[in-house]
């Protein structure tokens, strides 16, 4: 019986080789296109995640909203009252590194000396509490709580009527790495706050908010 001992040839094994190396990029490809779109997904997916957990905390503040609203640049400023002689004020800021701080200051209208005065009491950024006349106040003085980071856009709109604010419009967006994530927001107030545009001469718009309210 006659055995063929006879191997492959050059030109098979060069067109096999080929073949391996075709199918192995493809696969690899495959992979490689796999995991980008994996990590892309849960860049968007953990953007989503911080554009809900800061719209709901804003939500919150915005339903609580009933004495007054102010808005400059990438500020927000919402008051809520307690009465005629106390309240809260709370001021978000967009920082140029992309963090959206929260200061919050407690208004109490107070008789001193015979006289109706309106106090601020706050967090330092020093350490303790502070008290001082609203026409005191220093924004920066008041300690600043992150609320989220990561954002490269803060839009705020304001719908007024009569100098009462009716709704309000926010667009968010989130940025992480080259992945971007836009959340847009649109509340209606329920109790028609004071709606307050302008800034008072020599002030800022935090104390002419409290002043527009509170005297």
């Amino acid at each position: 019986m006659k055995v063929n001992n006879k191997g492959f040839s050059l030109v098979e094994l060069l067109v096999s080789f080929a073949i391996l190396g075709l199918i192995s990029t493809m696969i690899l490809g495959i992979a490689v296109s796999g995991t980008n779109m994996f990590n892309s997904n849960k860049k968007v997916l953990g953007l989503q995640y911080k554009s809900q957990v800061a719209s709901a905390q804003i939500h919150n503040y915005l339903q609580n909203c009933d004495a007054g609203v102010a808005s400059t640049g990438d500020s927000l400023w919402l008051a809520e009252s307690d009465g005629e002689a106390a309240g809260r004020v709370y001021c978000f800021t967009k920082e140029d590194d992309g963090t959206v701080n929260l200061r919050e200051f407690n208004i109490s209208v107070v008789e001193e000396g015979g006289e109706m005065k309106t106090k601020a009491t706050y967090e330092k950024e020093s350490g303790g509490t502070e008290t001082v006349e609203v026409e005191s106040l220093t924004d920066s003085a008041c300690l600043a709580q992150p609320l989220c980071s990561g954002v490269s856009e803060w839009d705020i709109d304001v719908g007024a009527d009569d100098g009462s604010a009716k709704y309000i419009s926010l667009k968010l967006t989130f940025e992480q790495e080259g992945s971007t994530y836009t959340k847009n927001m649109a509340e209606s107030f329920r109790n028609r706050p004071r709606y307050v545009s302008e800034i008072a001469d020599g002030s800022t718009m935090t104390i002419s908010l409290i002043k527009s309210i509170w005297g």
